[in-house]
């Protein structure tokens, strides 16, 4: 596949149903859908994808979708098969419920190193960032999304519903939904391990930093209440196996510095046709190589401003998104306020001990000028006191001969 055209062929091919189970397609390029007719690759699952696709590292940009039927997305249904190396950037995907960025509906199929960016809109249920709905024993792995999402029910950053495994994956895009949000899930029936969410999130009931609602087991989950906006990970839980914790920025990215979570950054290798829109900076700030002495801020803000005011309710909606792009902004403003006040302070500190070094210093220089003026008279005594023997000792003779 090199060509927007063959992508279309493609979805026209599962729409036949034509069985696809066995076959492998590859991405051999990066490929811009801008202004192409695309409803996706299966639409449900009688004419479901059942293949491998190799994505190569390589993108597939500007996929937009506008519908209100079920199972959207650039792969609407998945049964079994592979999808792995695949970007998908600046996408605007809506749809009515299973709605994601990469799958809409995925049934027993593997997901790997994937990412999604842009925006995705369900107006039902199971609306996620990279997939709305991964279902029996499907898994991803290793992937993450930095998309924009909104929904009714079950509406998460990453994916919005989930009863298979994910795996090494992050969310950090804005989330706002009705029920059972969350930042990186919205339900949870499934495995979910070593994954995180750092993007706003906003909702009307069972709504957490990380999942809406858990039914089954969290390992090493993590989100962060400053950019998320929510103080508990986990909306509702009737489950266990739960370990959803609490960090900050600077303890996530500690996590991340040693191994404990995975920040990837597909963005600047996939095809070399993405960029990153923000990323973590870290300034030293203290003579030591504790945390204490450094300052670490993440520059990344991503806004997808997608409204629709045809009726009165999706004005609602669309009130509600401007609110949360204006809490994101407003925090944002804090995030920078507060290093800069950090950074003002250390300068402060750096003049004061400028001033120190430099009176520490004069007084040194002064102090060796003393010794050297002492140094110095010391020598002028002892030159002419050894003046004054040496004549004496020249007279000693002639004195002794006048005697004589």
């Amino acid at each position: 596949l090199t060509t927007s055209d063959d992508l279309v062929k493609l979805q026209d091919l599962v729409t036949s149903g034509v069985d696809t189970a066995g076959v492998t397609f590859e991405l051999m390029n990066n490929i811009d859908m801008s202004g192409v007719a695309f409803s996706g690759i299966g639409t449900q699952s009688s004419n479901s994808f059942k293949g491998d696709f190799k994505g190569n590292n390589y993108v597939i940009s500007n996929l937009t979708i506008n519908t209100t039927e079920a199972y959207v997305g650039l792969f609407g249904y998945v049964s079994g098969g592979s999808i792995d190396s695949l970007g998908i950037k600046n996408c605007d995907i809506k749809g009515g419920s299973h709605v994601g960025g990469l799958s809409g509906y995925c049934n027993n199929a593997t997901i790997t190193s994937c990412y999604v960016t842009g925006s995705v809109e369900g107006s039902g249920y199971y609306t996620g960032g990279l997939v709305g709905r991964l279902y029996s024993s499907g898994t991803i792995g290793s992937c993450y999304t930095a998309v924009s999402v909104s929904g009714d029910s079950s509406t998460g950053g990453f994916a919005g519903y989930t009863d298979g495994t994910i795996s090494s994956s992050y969310a950090t895009g804005s989330v706002i939904g009705n029920s059972w949000v969350g930042g990186f899930a919205g339900d949870n029936f499934g495995t979910i391990v070593s994954c995180y969410a750092t993007g706003k999130v906003k909702g009307n009931a069972w709504v957490g930093g990380f999942v809406g609602r858990a039914y089954a087991t969290i390992l090493s989950g993590y989100y962060n209440p400053q950019t998320t906006g929510q103080s508990v990970g986990v909306g509702y839980s009737s489950a266990v196996n739960i370990n959803v914790t609490s960090v900050t920025t600077a303890e996530l990215n500690e996590l991340i510095a040693n191994g404990t979570l995975t920040q990837y950054n597909y963005e600047n290798t996939y095809g070399g046709a993405a960029t990153s829109v923000g990323r973590d900076i870290t300034l030293q700030v203290g003579i030591d190589s504790s945390k204490n002495s450094r300052i670490t801020f993440n520059t990344e803000l991503i806004i997808s401003f997608n409204v629709n005011v045809s009726t009165p309710d999706n004005a609602r909606t669309a009130l509600d998104t401007i609110d949360m792009i204006l809490d994101m902004v407003t925090a944002k403003q804090t995030e920078f306020g507060a290093v800069q006040n950090r950074l003002e302070s250390v300068i402060d500190s750096l003049d004061v001990s400028i001033e120190n070094t430099t009176s520490s210093l004069s007084t040194i220089k002064d102090a060796d000028i003393a010794k050297v003026s002492s140094e110095f008279i010391r020598a002028q005594i002892l030159q002419q006191a050894s003046a004054t023997l040496l004549a004496t000792a020249n007279q000693s003779p002639s004195v002794a001969l006048g005697l004589l």
